[in-house]
């Protein structure tokens, strides 16, 4: 029996890149990069390259994507002292609808298959664009330093 999740909860960061190729249609490709921190095993690693569509409408946007996908997973305990991980091939695809392009949501599907088995998964959040993405970076950023701040002066 099988006791690891292949695809947890995970953070993840994307960047790339969209051109204009009509008066309401962008395409473009994203790389995403992520991971998750799981106390019992350790950290496992995300990777993702998706060919994307956007679609502008009056108020909102249309964006679909999808690409191949890599993640570490975890084997069954075959070591005594440590957990092994092997990579795990797959696919992702995503769509979201985003208001003016600046947030939205977003639901999405993961499928891969390695260390003997396949597994799937599917997630939902929101997304940020465009500024919005850049507001969201700096206030995590403001707020992960003052977590930071708190922790150095916790031991005083």
């Amino acid at each position: 029996m099988n006791r690891f999740h292949d695809l947890p909860t995970y953070f993840s960061g994307s960047l790339g890149y969209l051109r204009v190729v009509g008066p309401r249609s962008a395409i473009g490709g994203i790389a995403e990069l992520g991971f998750n921190a799981n106390a019992d095993q350790g950290v496992a690693h995300r990777v993702a390259v998706t060919a994307r569509v956007r679609r502008q409408y009056a108020n909102a946007a249309l964006d679909l994507g999808a690409g191949p996908l890599g993640v570490q997973v975890f084997l069954p305990d075959r070591n005594p002292c440590c957990i092994d991980r092997t990579i795990a091939y797959g696919a992702t695809a995503e769509a979201s609808l985003l208001f003016r392009g600046y947030v939205g949501l977003i639901a999405g599907a993961d499928l891969v298959h390695g260390g003997g088995r396949t597994s799937g998964a599917v997630h939902v959040g929101v997304r940020a664009g465009s500024y919005a993405s850049v507001a969201a970076a700096a206030v995590t950023a403001a707020l992960g330093a003052f977590v930071l701040w708190g922790l150095s002066r916790s031991s005083d």
